[in-house]
């Protein structure tokens, strides 16, 4: 758009605003009026001046009005609502309502929806407003609560190929499935696939939806769990934010590794990437199933079965042998199987339980997973790999997806997942929490509870007579004579379930060294 059409359109604009000018009943003229709204450059400014205009949102209603036909909805109507959203905060969801009541370009919208009419910008850009619709606060969200419930709207954001328009489609699936309409960006749950109010619920594997987001997880301060008004369930927030805040540690270090894989930034990956083809999928042998994964046959060899070619090299055999071809190839087979299973280089290639992904076309991470390592496969010419898939994964659409690619390649991921999936896996299952009134929290002036098992012929004594020899108590080859404050320390972790002893080494510590030394 040249400078001088720019300056024509935002003049049209303010003169409507104005009422200098009417907007008439001419489609070209309402899409005039709608371009130069989209001409303002401050879309916060360009909302205020339409809130405070008389004319400004009928003008915005009325040339919204003008044109239904789909042209219009995937051009310059997305072009408005990209615009409208832009302007975070009431005034923009007023004039967005405005557009959206009486629903007479909505319900076209909705309708375009369904028929597949809107292409992938329009559909990202009806999920969207949908979900502002569904958070209006003092709007009668009923009808759009009804809307977004239809499972012919909900599947198929949710089954969208586009990572956007499927994480609309579960903030608005998770927006649904409260009962308050009322729904806070910095709440858990919604963001992505991946992301529940329960954290028991997340998978540890992420998604690929979730390796995609641009959303910021759901952290809390460690000053929330000092907040009075959530006393009440501060033993869940602990266990919620412990358990996010770790995994975030993962997700951090596992975005970064994808980031260099997809040449987003510039450093050397360490992990084996190898281009790939579907093959099928492996269940294990007949007589030792396992659970299912898909079957992947590398488009090359190995580098490391290159030292076994230079040996082949030297090696002759004549048609009379009594060895077959068939006899042959098994024995090659044999030979590269056991390369990989005691060759200390072989044994690393590929290890039982690698993490990995699998990127197509380049660019799109389908989905994360496991490698399960077979040898016999991995010694195959080409070698073939196990890949199982982890986690919340909705199977069809990465079937299909991997089915669709035109180029395929596996990942070897070096982040140490085995490093956080247990401990991750074990607060998911951990329902309380030992010494957590004493520890974790524990207010001022409050009385430290005794220990379970009490030694009262230890204690008593110690707090009748400090100065006693504690050798007839402990039964210590030597005579062990405690001063005052070592005194109160041990009585303190006798009496109470804990105690904090600070200060340098004391008599215990010296007695040993001296011990040690006479």
């Amino acid at each position: 758009m040249t400078d001088q059409r720019t300056r024509l359109l935002d003049k049209r604009f303010h003169d409507i605003l104005s009422g200098s000018v009417e907007l008439g009943e001419r489609i070209i003229a309402s899409h005039q009026f709608l371009q130069g709204l989209c001409a303002q450059v401050d879309p916060l400014k360009c909302v205020d001046e339409l809130v405070s205009s008389p004319l400004g949102l009928d003008a915005v209603q009325k040339a919204m009005f003008s044109d239904l036909r789909t042209e219009f909805l995937n051009g310059l109507a997305s072009d408005v609502l990209e615009y409208l959203l832009r302007a975070d905060g009431i005034g923009g969801d007023m004039v967005i309502f405005r557009i959206v009541e009486p629903p007479v370009f909505w319900r076209n919208f909705c309708r375009a929806f369904e028929d597949r009419a809107l292409d992938q910008r329009a559909q990202r850009l009806f999920a969207t407003v949908l979900s502002v619709l569904l958070q209006m606060p003092n709007r009668d969200t009923d009808p759009y609560r009804k809307l977004a419930s239809n499972p012919v709207i909900l599947d198929k954001l949710l089954a969208s190929d586009h990572h956007e328009i499927r994480e609309a489609g579960c903030l608005i699936n998770h927006i649904l499935s409260t009962t308050s309409t009322a729904y806070s960006s910095e709440a858990p749950g919604g963001r992505h696939d991946n992301d529940f109010a329960d954290f028991r619920k997340i998978s540890v594997i992420p998604t690929a939806g979730e390796l995609v987001s641009q959303r910021s997880p759901a952290l809390q301060p460690a000053s929330m769990l000092g907040d009075l008004d959530g006393k009440e369930t501060r033993f869940a927030d602990y266990f919620d934010n412990t358990f996010r805040l770790l995994r975030e540690d993962m997700m951090h270090e596992l975005r970064e590794e994808l980031e260099i894989v997809l040449n987003k930034k510039q450093r050397r990956h360490r992990g084996l990437i190898v281009d790939v083809e579907l093959d099928g999928i492996y269940t294990g042998p007949y007589d030792r199933k396992v659970p299912w994964g898909f079957l992947l046959e590398c488009d090359m060899d190995f580098p490391i079965f290159q030292k076994l070619k230079h040996r082949e090299r030297g090696m002759s055999f004549t048609d009379d042998s009594d060895q077959s071809a068939a006899e042959l190839l098994k024995l090659r087979h044999e030979e590269r199987k056991r390369l990989l299973t005691h060759d200390p280089s072989g044994s690393k290639l590929l290890r039982h339980r690698t993490l990995a992904c699998l990127i197509a076309d380049d660019a799109q991470i389908i989905t994360l997973g496991t490698i399960h390592r077979d040898p016999s496969l991995l010694a195959m010419e080409p070698p073939n790999i196990v890949f199982q898939v982890e986690g919340r994964v909705d199977v069809s659409r990465t079937f299909l997806q991997l089915k669709a690619a035109k180029s395929l390649c596996l990942v070897q991921i070096d982040t140490p997942l085995f490093a956080f999936e247990p401990v991750l896996k074990a607060l998911q299952k951990m329902r309380f929490l030992p010494l957590s009134d004493e520890i974790l929290f524990w207010e001022k002036g409050k009385t430290v509870k005794g220990p379970l098992v009490s030694i009262p012929e230890i204690t008593s004594e110690l707090t009748q007579d400090p100065s006693i020899d504690i050798q007839m108590l402990f039964h210590t080859q030597t005579s062990v004579k405690l001063d005052t404050s070592q005194v109160q320390s041990l009585l303190a972790a006798l009496n109470q379930k804990v105690s904090l002893i600070q200060g340098p080494p004391g008599a215990f510590l010296s007695f040993d060294v001296a011990h040690r030394f006479l």
